[in-house]
């Protein structure tokens, strides 16, 4: 990895680049079909009831997970390292008449500004995975959660062969830096939180991405409430211990850390 401020540039420009110019508005289709949408309902519904509670929003991107827990009365605060996605969530914000709960701010991850034990919820989807220093990075989330407070995460896992050699063919659909999650990740996480929760999504729903991609999106989403279904039954977690060959072939892992 280059050096650190080299890295944070990189990031910013990039997450900035999505908010402007959208990299991957020619992959939109894989992102919006049922599967993911499954997954997106799984995560709201871990996170849970957030009515009055302080959140903090890592790795806010354009801000509609932001957004929705405005809606949902939480007094919430949203952290970026792109300028511009800040500058999106404000403006949705101020749009609806929800920026009078929000705190929303261009920072580093690895370096949380805010005091111990800030917040209730800490929630992302698909940030973790772009950092280079993971230990520091849940041990500051560790640190601002309050006590029983609950960090909930969606990322891409890294150990399908096939879904690599796709990452290695669409490299400007991501950041060098980035690195979905292996069993060593999962390990970090289990350092600072001996008893988080890992649920898996998508591995034979993998197969309609295919169908997605070949523009056959009728027939994808005709399956894929089927693959949903095997999906649910081959991939409950039986031992947190121990990955099965089916978790490990899963695009998605969701993550439950509670302190």
């Amino acid at each position: 990895m280059e050096n650190y401020n080299d890295y944070l540039q990189n990031e910013a420009n990039y997450q900035d680049s999505k908010i402007h110019n959208n990299p991957r508005a020619h992959l939109n289709k894989l992102y919006n079909d049922k599967a993911t949408k499954h997954r997106i309902i799984c995560f709201n519904n871990t996170i849970g009831n957030l009515k009055g509670k302080r959140v903090l929003d890592l790795g806010c991107g354009d801000g509609f997970a932001s957004i929705d827990a405005l809606r949902a009365g939480a007094f919430v605060t949203a952290i970026d390292i792109s300028p511009a996605s800040i500058e999106c969530l404000i403006n949705k914000a101020k749009k609806e008449g929800l920026h009078h709960h929000l705190d929303a701010r261009v920072m580093d991850a690895h370096h949380l500004k805010f005091r111990k034990g800030s917040f209730d919820i800490v929630f992302g989807n698909g940030i973790l995975h772009h950092l280079p220093y993971l230990e520091s990075a849940i041990g500051e989330i560790k640190r601002v959660l309050k006590k029983s407070g609950c960090a909930v995460f969606l990322e891409p896992l890294g150990m399908n062969p096939f879904v690599n050699l796709y990452r290695k063919v669409t490299p400007k659909c991501r950041t060098k830096d980035e690195k979905p999650f292996t069993k060593q990740e999962l390990s970090i996480i289990k350092t600072h939180f001996p008893n988080a929760e890992f649920s898996y999504f998508e591995c034979t729903t993998l197969f309609t991405k295919v169908l997605l991609l070949l523009r056959l999106s009728f027939l994808a989403q005709k399956l894929q409430k089927y693959f949903i279904r095997i999906d649910e039954k081959i991939l409950k977690v039986k031992n947190n211990k121990k990955i099965t060959i089916p978790q490990k072939l899963s695009w998605v892992i969701l993550i439950k850390m509670v302190k």
